[in-house]
């Protein structure tokens, strides 16, 4: 779901502002599963729309 609201904010061939705004997020073994998620979920969104 989140995928689908970011791509229709961003045009993904020039890549938009989030592309230029948006660095990649780190997790660590301290956080929880469902931060891992929710990481893993907003740096998958910046790989597809950005091309990385």
């Amino acid at each position: 779901m989140i995928l689908a609201m970011q791509q229709g904010c961003v045009n993904a061939s020039q890549g938009g502002d989030f592309c230029m705004l948006y660095k990649p997020v780190y997790t660590t073994p301290k956080d929880t599963e469902l931060t891992k998620q929710q990481v893993d979920n907003n740096n998958v969104v910046w790989i597809e729309l950005c091309n990385y």
